[in-house]
């Protein structure tokens, strides 16, 4: 009975992914304490979901995670901090995903340590290249608009994003 894998998601997969959202909340966190609650709430169902498995709770504590970030984003905060952790919490969704997958396939106990570690630098690769392309967007054309002109775009890049996912 003990060679039998234990099933849910991967370790390594899981605890990188509540690492990244740690840093998500983080970002935004010192600007706005209405972001700080929501992001709190949004990291609280994440870790449920990466964790114990849970794709539906991942993907909603990552998607109210996200919405901690444009309410500080929308109370003030700054440019770079929004980019950053709006970022940090789909990288999350994604880590987190792609442990659970891992854990379905291989069990939770599998040394999948370099396949997350591949997985997760090329995640965070893509990240980067969306906040530096968000950012140069946002210094070029937002001499006079606001915030929000931002963070509706950064909506629209994750939208296209997910419709993108197989």
């Amino acid at each position: 009975m003990s060679d039998l894998p234990s099933f849910g998601p991967n370790r390594v997969g899981a605890l990188a992914s509540l690492g990244v959202a740690l840093l998500a909340l983080g970002a935004g966190a010192p600007y706005s304490g209405t972001g700080t609650l929501v992001g709190a709430t949004g990291l609280a169902l994440f870790a449920i979901g990466a964790l114990g498995g849970r794709r539906g709770s991942a993907t909603l504590g990552a998607v109210v995670l996200f919405s901690g970030v444009v309410i500080a984003g929308w109370e003030g905060a700054p440019v770079g901090a929004v980019l950053v952790g709006a970022t940090a919490a789909v990288v999350a969704w994604d880590l987190a995903e792609h442990a659970i997958g891992l854990g379905e396939q291989l069990g939770r106990e599998a040394d999948a340590t370099r396949n997350v570690i591949v997985h997760g630098a090329v995640s965070l690769a893509v990240g980067t290249i969306a906040i530096s392309a968000s950012y140069g967007v946002y210094s070029v054309v937002g001499g006079g608009l606001p915030l929000s002109t931002l963070i509706l775009l950064l909506l629209a890049a994750i939208t296209l994003t997910a419709a993108l996912r197989p």
